[in-house]
């Protein structure tokens, strides 16, 4: 290369140089954020009440009305048991009132405003209307008993869900009389049609039917039991739409959902994961607008499901990393509103095995990415910890580099994740479910 040459390459040569070094500043910034501002956590013992070392994460919470919690996977118990007692914290000092679940929207929000006369009933109403991969788990019983004793005090913790999957005891046994009731009381066209009345009945029958069975199985009986699902809860939504004060019920809601289950488990059956969870994701935000929007405006929220749920990630973010959509936590957030009110805390950590109940499977976690989230905090040799990324980004409001960090099933992603999560709670050795 002649020297006119390489002048007329330099600038080139010299922007792309500046861009690595300033890639490697900012990692060289989050690492040093890190590592410099981590708060380390006493411990994850739902039993310790002295909560003098979440203060700085409640600071780091402030004003936030809806504060959620993740998890890498379905069966990290240490993370169960992290949750509960954070969850104490947030009901017990910062006021937060509501818990709602990754779980059956219409069996959780109902059957708790009904056992308000029988207190007897609460452990088995969590344990039969809440996922199994957490009422099964030895460490998800603090959380249980919590509710329990919380329920007949002074400062009851309300229970709720916004999943559209509706596979709750309570459901089973109630949602399919429930509309029905609903559809008559309002006197639409469809309800006064009993051949419409009674294929609504076989089919929401049918779906459960199909869910408990636990096969799902794609065949063309299914497909078009779904499909018969959505056409007749289309039809129901458009007639009671037509009166504006049916728009923001309970019960629109959970045809919403059912309009959702039927659509996404098209999607699912026929293998296109990605356009099923997006159908889910999307209806989960929907219900979770509503909890806070018409069920519970003035209560604090707190939201217990999975990093990828909550996390927020467009599918643009991640189509060339993780073939995941858009999540709840960023169409939830979406809404400035909602995006002032809402502090979300992923859940990470080093090493150590993990496994659901529900299954045999368990695995051990893979070691971290070397210049990553958990080999920083490994290198302070941290046990639990907290790292607020809120503050970060107030620090840095450009800065948008990415950095490792676990994002799902234990799997480092390379993101930044400061935009993604407003804190991180860091666990070192993670133990499977028992």
């Amino acid at each position: 290369m002649n020297f006119q040459q390489f002048y007329k390459r330099f600038p080139g040569l010299l922007l792309l140089v500046l861009c690595k070094l300033s890639f490697v500043y900012s990692q060289a910034n989050m690492e040093r954020y890190v590592k410099d501002s981590v708060v380390q956590v006493r411990s994850i013992d739902p039993n310790d009440t002295l909560f003098s070392d979440f203060d700085l994460l409640g600071k780091a919470i402030g004003n936030s009305k809806i504060v959620m919690l993740g998890e890498q996977d379905h069966g990290d118990s240490r993370t169960f048991l992290a949750k509960c007692r954070i969850i104490k914290y947030l009901h017990e000092k910062l006021g937060f009132n509501v818990l709602a679940f990754e779980s059956d929207f219409y069996a959780l929000n109902k059957v708790w405003d009904s056992i308000s006369l029988n207190p007897s009933q609460v452990e088995s109403t969590i344990i039969d209307n809440v996922f199994k991969v957490w009422t099964l788990c030895q460490q998800f019983k603090p959380v249980v008993q919590y509710l329990v004793e919380q329920y007949d005090g002074n400062n009851r913790l309300q229970l709720a869900g916004f999943d559209d999957q509706l596979v709750g005891k309570y459901s089973v046994a109630n949602l399919e009389l429930n509309l029905r009731n609903y559809i008559t009381s309002k006197g639409i066209t469809f309800s006064k049609d009993e051949k419409n009345m009674s294929r609504f009945k076989n089919t929401i029958n049918s779906v459960h039917n199909f869910y408990y069975g636990g096969k799902y199985i794609k065949s063309d009986s299914t497909i078009q039991m779904f499909s018969d699902l959505g056409t007749l809860v289309d039809l129901i939504i458009q007639q009671l739409s037509l009166d504006t004060d049916n728009l923001n019920s309970f019960e629109m809601q959970t045809l919403s959902s059912l309009q959702a289950i039927s659509d996404q488990m098209i999607y699912a059956l026929n293998k296109d994961y990605f356009l099923a969870d997006s159908i889910r994701d999307k209806k989960m935000a929907s219900n979770l607008q509503w909890l806070c929007t018409y069920k519970y405006p003035n209560e604090k929220i707190i939201i217990w499901a999975a990093n990828s749920h909550i996390v927020k990630s467009d599918s643009r973010l991640l189509k060339k990393k993780f073939a995941k959509p858009s999540s709840m936590g960023y169409l939830f957030t979406s809404d400035p509103i909602m995006q002032d009110k809402t502090y979300v805390i992923g859940f990470t950590g080093l090493q150590g095995e993990t496994g659901r109940i529900t299954s045999s499977n368990k695995y051990n976690i893979p070691k971290p990415e070397k210049d990553g989230l958990e080999s920083w905090l490994a290198d302070k040799k941290v046990s639990y910890g907290f790292v607020d990324f809120r503050a970060f980004r107030k620090r840095n409001p450009a800065d948008n580099e990415s950095f490792n960090m676990r994002y799902t099933n234990w799997i480092s992603v390379k993101l930044p994740w400061h935009n993604i999560c407003d804190g991180v709670f860091y666990i070192s050795d993670m133990t499977a479910c028992q």
